[in-house]
């Protein structure tokens, strides 16, 4: 099919939604939609109007210069007067900070209380340096051995 033309809307397919997968930049469109001119009298046959009743209104992202995203899931759905109804669901991965808190697939959850420089981290005499520092006390009273086993076995992968 034909594709919207434009940098902006490079990752549209032929129905003007982004597929799932696409990268995205600051300012490119995720959907391509017009809306009508006149939104106050009822219309029989939304599909009869020309194309001059309705104006371009695509939806961006807003991203911040230079970060990227990705598209992860697209719903598109009508209902029983063939309204469309489109769900975009972005991925944006980001680092770390304070505060951030972070869950486990043993139900442990923990939230970062310190972000350390390499320096200034503990270190063995071969130099190796640990990426994670836990308190040992939240491991007695939860019984969560399986989250132990799954930082050990991480470290030998």
């Amino acid at each position: 099919g034909s594709r919207i033309r434009g940098s902006r809307f490079k990752v549209l397919d032929a129905d003007g939604v982004a597929s799932p997968g696409e990268q995205l930049s600051q300012g490119e469109c995720l959907v391509h939609k017009q809306t009508p001119l006149n939104t106050r009298d009822p219309v029989q046959n939304p599909a009869a109007l020309p194309d001059t009743a309705y104006r371009q209104a695509p939806v961006m992202w807003r991203g911040y210069p230079g970060e990227t995203c990705a598209v992860d899931k697209v719903l598109l759905t009508s209902n029983d007067e063939n309204s469309c109804l489109v769900k975009v669901l972005v991925r944006h991965t980001r680092r770390p900070e304070l505060g951030d808190k972070f869950s486990s697939r043993h139900g442990q959850k923990g939230v970062i209380g310190l972000i350390v420089p390499q320096a200034d981290m503990p270190f063995a005499e071969s130099g190796i340096t640990p990426d994670l520092i836990m308190n040992p006390h939240g491991f007695p009273s939860r019984m969560t051995v399986g989250k132990m086993i799954e930082l050990v076995g991480s470290k030998a992968a």
